[in-house]
């Protein structure tokens, strides 16, 4: 089924030999529109500032909607009228889709981005990417990646069917020297921008809480007819100001208007980790005078690449390939946009996992959460501890080994996107009993003659022996500043009904499980921290969920709450950073007319404005209790 949302979303053909351009038909793209776009609103007071960054990145246009390409028919008209959210009224099988598919447009829609409805020929035989500055060993893979589907043509969205009856008039206004319809294209301004200044910083743009997603979307508005709202002449002259604040060199050839090249300016490419303050803004801008991605950091150039293979559109028979003119200037408005997937209910294989990065590259999302290991099973195959998965996993081959984490990090930080492991402690641990049950607290009833495990035995010196052995030893695959480690349903009854843990706190005027939570999480952040004194590579900061902050008193401000059953306003009263998940569980989202709740979620929505930036962004969860190697990218996409 394809599900095309508010027609913002291109669907695109699998390759899976390269495991690129899944096929992302489902509900996690409202999740990324959400967390990784704003669009701008009008701005009409701001002055010329300083660029002491790439302030062309953080260039805001006023209101404006570009036009579709063709005049919409009644039919047309009727549809996108009624079209609302949800499904036509009366339907007993509801379908919620959109009226249009999108084509030639870049998904999540940028924070500012202006396009007219002229277009260019693309050479694909030869068209290639140029660097206008040092590269490195990221950028160069990602222009190898691109330059590959580019000429291939792998994944373009095609020329809607629904106007193909005008697929005739594609080449009817080429000129014979441009082979663009740019030169001939008809001019209406709607706005004079000369004498104006549309600059502003994001994060005075953020401050505004300006979230609206009307202004600069292509949309298919009924009272819209084809004309060029955004004038290619505005686009020409932001071109012209790019080409001589960076000194670029202009992609000019005899047949002007044919692409053969882009060119790719980054103005800081020494960033070799993807981190949470990475920068991953850029301009991207096509015109007469070429095609140019301009970006501080690698980061923004790689959204930038993704951006510009999202322009490109083909037609039906793919023998001519098309990129509008174009300005997009693009800045995320949470700085983690992530994706967690659970690997113990239900193993997930290596190459599912790759094939749903380049997904998550493909959306522009930025953190990989990987729960690993929990009650099921124990997949992580430690080098210290050998039998843990030994005994923990489901079978002796289904198991990550040290070379397959750092294949699937290296193939993460190749695409900007950060992968922070899961060890959840000190409850979901119940697969670490089959190898050393020492380290189990014993949940034992008084009504009932038996006894099971429970949580990690907090008063126990075995268990935080192995934490940090374990610890050590992952710090060293997993290269985030990050790691989560869990702290949600701990079962604390277990703390007051085992012998030898309340034997331990009888002279505290307080219950055992109240004592011996605070205590085990103070043993733990110790931990942490003394193996980043050892070795200050293995340093690292915790996520953690938001149950052991409403237990615990004693806990660091720099670690971060991941919000998932309460809303952030108490979290953020306390001064915690969170990451908002409460909304986004894609494990629960089986009636199909739940999908515009995802859309409309917003993680500022419950948030005072002042304690706004303490909102790091968001993450859908895909559980695997129901999930497995053959559902689990089909649910998430």
């Amino acid at each position: 089924m394809f599900v095309a949302i508010n027609a913002d979303f291109t669907c695109r053909t699998p390759d899976t030999s390269l495991l690129r351009r899944p096929f992302l038909c489902l509900n996690f793209i409202i999740f990324a529109q959400v967390l990784a776009s704003v669009v701008c609103t009008n701005m009409t007071d701001t002055n010329d500032t300083d660029y002491d960054r790439i302030n062309d990145v953080t260039k805001a246009l006023p209101g404006h909607q570009s036009s579709t390409r063709f005049e919409l028919s009644s039919n047309d008209i009727i549809f996108e009228n009624t079209w609302r959210y949800r499904s036509f009224p009366g339907i007993k099988i509801p379908v919620v889709r959109s009226p249009y598919p999108t084509f030639g447009s870049p998904w999540p829609l940028p924070w500012s981005w202006s396009s007219s409805s002229c277009y260019y020929n693309v050479d694909m035989k030869r068209f290639h990417f140029e660097f206008h500055t040092i590269s490195n060993e990221i950028l160069q893979s990602a222009v190898n990646r691109y330059t590959y589907m580019i000429q291939n043509k792998l994944g373009f969205s095609v020329y809607p069917k629904v106007w193909q009856h005008n697929e005739k008039n594609l080449f009817s206004h080429f000129s014979d020297n441009y082979q663009s319809t740019c030169e001939n294209s008809p001019v209406k301004r709607n706005h004079d921008f000369r004498g104006s200044s549309w600059e502003i910083s994001p994060s005075s743009f953020r401050a505004n809480r300006h979230y609206s997603s009307t202004t600069t979307n292509h949309s298919h508005d009924a009272n819209l007819k084809t004309s060029n709202d955004i004038s290619h002449n505005f686009i020409s002259e932001q071109m012209s100001r790019l080409i001589r604040k960076y000194k670029l060199s202009e992609h000019s050839t005899r047949r002007r208007g044919i692409k053969k090249s882009a060119l790719l300016h980054v103005i800081n490419p020494d960033s070799k980790l993807p981190h949470v303050n990475m920068d991953e803004s850029y301009i991207l801008c096509v015109s007469g005078n070429g095609i140019f991605i301009i970006a501080n950091e690698t980061w923004g150039a790689l959204r930038g690449l993704e951006t510009l293979s999202q322009l490109m559109w083909t037609i039906k028979d793919q023998s001519h390939v098309f990129v509008n003119q174009t300005y997009i200037v693009d800045y995320p408005r949470f700085k983690h946009r992530g994706l967690m997937i659970d690997t113990s209910r239900h193993f997930i294989s290596k190459s599912v996992i790759l094939l749903n990065l380049e997904a998550m590259s493909y959306n522009k999302l930025n953190v990989l959460h990987w729960h690993i290991v929990d009650d099921q099973s124990f997949p992580y195959q430690s080098d210290v501890y050998p039998e843990l998965s030994a005994k923990g996993a489901y079978r002796e081959d289904l198991v990550y080994t040290s070379k397959d984490i750092k294949e699937i990090v290296e193939f993460a930080r190749f695409r900007g996107i950060r992968v922070i492991p899961e060890f959840d402690i000190p409850g979901h641990t119940r697969s670490l009993s089959l190898s050393h049950p020492e380290i189990m607290s014993q949940c034992q009833y008084d009504s009932k003659n038996l006894a099971y495990y429970g949580p990690l035995n907090p008063a126990s010196n075995k268990t935080y022996e192995l934490l940090e052995n374990l610890f050590n030893e992952v710090f060293q695959l997993f290269l985030d500043d990050y790691v989560h480690l869990g702290g949600d349903e701990v079962e604390t009854i277990c703390w007051d009904r085992d012998p030898g843990i309340v034997q331990g706190v009888e002279n505290y005027d307080q219950s055992s499980s109240i004592f011996w939570i605070n205590y085990f999480w103070r043993c733990v952040q110790n931990i942490v921290t003394q193996i980043g004194k050892k070795n200050p590579q293995s340093k690292r900061n915790l996520i953690l969920w938001e149950d052991v902050v409403e237990h615990v008193t004693d806990l660091n401000k720099s670690l971060f709450v991941q919000v998932w059953k309460s809303y952030s306003s108490f979290h953020l009263s306390k001064g915690f950073n969170i990451i908002y998940s409460i909304c986004w569980y894609l494990d629960l989202l089986n009636d199909i007319k739940r999908w515009t709740d995802f859309y409309l979620c917003d993680p500022s929505d419950h948030a005072p404005l002042e304690t706004e930036r303490q909102i790091l962004g968001g993450e859908a969860c895909m559980w695997s209790e129901y999930q497995s190697d053959y559902t689990v990218l089909t649910k998430i996409w």
